[in-house]
């Protein structure tokens, strides 16, 4: 997987090739539910595992066009190529499925669970930046509403000061 870094430069080229091509793709946000809780309960040792394991189920289940990182802690991201935005959120239910049914090798009582925000590319962004906010905003979504789901971000309905005050 790509670190923070080189897969914050991608998603960069990634907005800029949509912006240019007028192409669609999703980014997603992947967050371990309850992940300090696995550190508290098993120890640091099985959450690094858990980390790995998370890692090679990504690689083994996204596309291979797929661009998949880690963000940080226990956040991993996705910029998927060519797809929509309930494309997206199909693959990635997949991967939820699949990690959730997945019992842990070392620990099988070990249920993990994944929280995953997916937004789409808009012509309303402006930057890699807002378009990485929107996932992460619906990430902050599947987590309010229960863990363990795919959150596809909400349609912008954002005005900008100055376009408000022309319509005014």
């Amino acid at each position: 997987l790509m670190n923070h870094g080189a897969w914050k430069d991608r998603l960069a080229l990634e907005f800029d090739r949509c912006q240019t091509l007028n192409r669609q793709y999703s980014v997603a946000l992947i967050d371990i539910d309850h992940f300090k809780t696995i550190n508290d309960t098993y120890g640091h040792i099985t959450g690094d595992n858990v980390l790995k394991q998370l890692s090679n189920t990504l690689c083994a289940s996204l596309r291979q066009t797929d661009l998949a990182g880690r963000y940080g802690g226990d956040e991993f991201c996705v910029i998927l190529p060519d797809t929509t935005l309930a494309q997206a959120t199909e693959i990635l239910e997949r991967l939820r499925r699949t990690v959730h049914d997945h019992a842990h090798s070392a620990l099988p009582d070990l249920k993990l669970s994944l929280s995953i925000g997916v937004a789409a590319h808009g012509a309303h962004q402006t930057d890699a930046a807002q378009w990485l906010h929107e996932a992460d905003m619906a990430l902050y979504d599947a987590k309010s509403a229960g863990r363990n789901q795919v959150t596809p971000a909400r349609p912008s309905t954002k005005v900008c000061a100055h376009e408000g005050a022309a319509l005014g």
